[in-house]
């Protein structure tokens, strides 16, 4: 027995703990549906929130005396969108966004703002690419150095304006707020923009006006991925905790479907950003505008299991290990 004793003791904490972890993980989260209530009676079986094409501003991505974004640099994302439609696993809308952004007929916009800070790992213009990654730290924040946000808004319809920029972010409390969490695993917090074209320019916008009308911009597409940890939720709307999102974007330039902005907010006011693109969008900055179309799934805790999530999240690594390796067994 004491022999026994003795080599737990040397087990140390860290192996104790672990197993907890693995423990907690035997049932904790899957992806799954939810129910989503938007003020005028709950809507089950919902498996993504999708999204209006936004628009995206990456502040500061280009550095004095560069020529576009290069590896090294490290800038604030402040993204802004409006729900468009809530879909079931089949990608089938359930409900969605009516005339003026009365969604579902409940007498309710809703609205989404993100902010977080990312890195160039790799890549130039002149190379054709550049490949991102979040750099924000793991921790709900409005900060202007270091902003880490996901936050949904309930607001009036027709509140929110794509091109003014203004009306996404609301002094009202959010429905859901979360911030940004970076696993190890390399599946999300991760970017790309490639297929880029300096020369010839072509305008920043497809579609007339704004207030970045006029302006050049060089060409490309990328897309981000992102898994967001939810930090508070307001019940009346989501009635089961989705614990966290799986955000995933497509972006472009020029902007083909929403005029472009320069105005975002920060999480901390509306409209409080003012971006300065230069003469050339993705040139001269020192920011850069694109357009982003966004969605998100949900993880979810199973009823019986909302304890163990709990633990769970504290070691996420492990978890997403755990969902990697149960992911391959099923495509096997």
């Amino acid at each position: 027995m004491k022999d026994f004793r003795s080599a737990m003791r040397r087990m140390g904490l860290r192996s104790l703990v672990l197993a907890v972890a693995v423990a907690a993980l035997v049932a904790p989260v899957q992806a799954d549906t939810i129910t989503f209530n938007p003020g005028n009676g709950a809507i089950p079986g919902i498996s993504q929130f999708a999204y209006t094409p936004g628009n995206v501003v990456a502040v500061g991505a280009i550095q004095p005396g560069q020529i576009g974004p290069q590896p090294g640099n490290s800038f604030n994302i402040y993204y802004q969108s409006i729900l468009s439609s809530v879909n079931d696993v089949n990608s089938v809308p359930l409900a969605g966004a009516g005339a003026g952004g009365n969604f579902n007929g409940s007498g309710n916009e809703f609205t989404v703002i993100a902010g977080f800070r990312e890195m160039i790992t790799a890549g130039s213009l002149a190379q054709g690419f550049l490949n991102f990654t979040v750099t924000s730290p793991n921790a709900f924040s409005t900060s202007t150095t270091n902003p880490n946000f996901f936050e949904i808004f309930r607001v009036a319809p027709g509140t929110a304006n794509p091109t003014t920029g203004t009306g996404f972010f609301s002094a009202t409390a959010p429905i859901l707020t979360g911030h940004v969490v970076t696993p190890p695993s390399g599946a999300f917090g991760t970017g790309n923009f490639g297929s880029i074209i300096t020369s010839p320019t072509v305008p920043l916008g497809t579609t007339p006006g704004g207030p970045l009308s006029g302006t050049q911009t060089i060409q490309g597409n990328g897309s981000t991925q992102l898994l967001v940890q939810v930090d508070t939720f307001n019940p009346t709307f989501f009635p089961v905790n989705p614990l966290f999102l799986t955000f995933s974007t497509s972006n472009f330039l020029p902007e083909t479907h929403v005029i472009p902005t320069n105005r975002f907010s920060n999480g901390s006011g509306d409209g409080n950003v003012t971006a300065v693109v230069g003469s050339v969008n993705g040139v001269n900055g020192p920011d850069l505008v694109f357009e982003s179309d966004s969605s998100n799934g949900f993880l979810v805790p199973e009823p019986s299991s909302v304890i163990q999530a709990a633990t769970a999240v504290t070691f996420l690594p492990l978890f997403f290990a755990f969902r990697r390796i149960r992911s391959r067994k099923s495509v096997a």
